[in-house]
């Protein structure tokens, strides 16, 4: 509770397949998921510090102060052509991000993607509540394009 990328898998650097998670009430004072706070790493060194999330699906509670999302918080950056991705995933959770001094990015299945981070064909229906800019109901920041992804939240 109240940890840096508080999640089920904190970094995740690997694959992350096929998986459910019912009523989760993760609290995370930065990059908030709740599968993994982070999707790889923000700058990996090697193909195997990036990650996948393929599948899956949340329901229940994440907070924190930036990068938060009812999957993951953060999703880094590729390495070479290995890119980090989250793929046919959704989300019911509840997304909030609290920061009021800052920016509170908040994503109904991510807080942030990196450059080159893929999401795709993912859908999002819980509520995202953000105290201060970056609020989306898929993503809160993104510089990538995404593809196939709805958007049917409040927020």
């Amino acid at each position: 509770i109240g940890a840096g990328y508080a999640s089920l898998f904190g970094v995740l650097c690997g694959s992350c397949k096929s998986l459910g998670i019912i009523n989760a009430d993760i609290q995370s004072t930065s990059g908030g998921g709740i599968i993994a706070g982070y999707l790889g790493i923000k700058t990996p060194t090697s193909a195997r510090l990036t990650g996948i999330v393929e599948n899956c699906y949340t329901t229940g509670i994440v907070s924190g102060t930036d990068a938060v999302g009812g999957v993951i918080g953060n999703v880094g950056k590729p390495f070479e052509s290995t890119k980090s991705i989250i793929r046919n995933c959704y989300s019911t959770a509840t997304v909030i991000s609290n920061n009021i001094s800052g920016n509170s990015r908040a994503g109904g299945i991510a807080g942030i993607i990196f450059e080159e981070g893929i999401l795709e064909n993912s859908y999002a229906t819980g509520t995202v509540i953000s105290s201060a800019a970056g609020a989306g109901g898929i993503v809160g920041w993104t510089d990538k394009s995404l593809k196939g992804v709805v958007a049917l939240n409040d927020w």
